[in-house]
């Protein structure tokens, strides 16, 4: 058996051979695309060095989040809410606010409830040099545990804001570091109904809801949100009892 070879032919030889290597790079290159939309673990997350800002579960829980900002105004009726419908909820505070309010704090923790460090004082710590993130995460594990006699495990990025050094920071002092997929906005002064309206579509097995204490309409909202998840036969349960079900 001959093969004859001429430029037609070898021309065509390489346009087959060039399309099979095109075609096999982009398969392997979609391959891992595909692996990296999937990676749903904490430990996995934990090795992008980013927060956990939803937990892959197949049972029907969901976790809200409360920053305690500026005042203690709303915190009472907060507490009060959430009572009613025997509802617990992830609180995130800083030493600066501790201090502020100790009983307000005591009564949060004595409620049930979780607390999250939030560091020293509430600011954009995404600038923070790893030094000074290990300092404000330490001065506020320091005031909130002395207060409550219990240790703090999680860590939460004010603002949603991070760098590496302060992921590191807070990793480095045995914390898990928590964000949230489900921003509800209040702080831009919404009612209750646009916010539920705004979330419902977006909520998922396993999502971590953010709020704020000083939101406008914070206690119409948490009585709102609350129920209708509760309404959809979802569990309302701490950040720490969503990552360790």
């Amino acid at each position: 058996m001959f093969f004859v070879f001429n430029k037609p032919k070898i021309y065509s030889y390489l346009i087959v051979l060039s399309t099979i290597v095109v075609l096999f790079f982009t398969a392997a290159v979609l391959s891992e695309a595909n692996n990296l939309e999937t990676l749903t673990t904490s430990t996995e997350v934990e090795e992008m060095k980013m927060p956990i800002d939803k937990v892959e579960t197949d049972e029907k829980k969901i976790s809200i989040t409360i920053n305690c900002l500026e005042t203690d105004k709303n915190i009472e009726e907060i507490l009060e809410t959430l009572s009613i419908r025997s509802v617990k909820v992830t609180f995130c505070v800083s030493g600066d606010w501790v201090k502020k309010y100790p009983e307000l704090t005591k009564k949060i923790n004595q409620n049930g409830h979780a607390i999250v460090n939030m560091g020293n004082t509430y600011t954009d710590m995404s600038e923070f040099s790893y030094d000074q993130a290990v300092k404000s995460i330490k001065e506020g594990d320091n005031v909130i545990s002395t207060l409550i006699n219990k240790k703090i495990k999680l860590f939460k990025c004010p603002n949603g804001k991070y760098n590496d050094d302060l992921i590191k920071a807070a990793r480095d002092n045995e914390y898990l570091v928590i964000g949230y997929n489900i921003d509800t906005l209040d702080y831009q002064g919404l009612e209750a109904n646009v916010i539920w309206d705004n979330i419902k579509n977006k909520i998922t097995n396993g999502s971590i809801i953010s709020m704020n204490s000083n939101a406008e309409n914070i206690t119409r909202e948490i009585k709102l949100v609350a129920e209708s998840l509760i309404d959809r036969n979802y569990n309302l349960v701490t950040v720490e009892e969503l990552l360790n079900p």
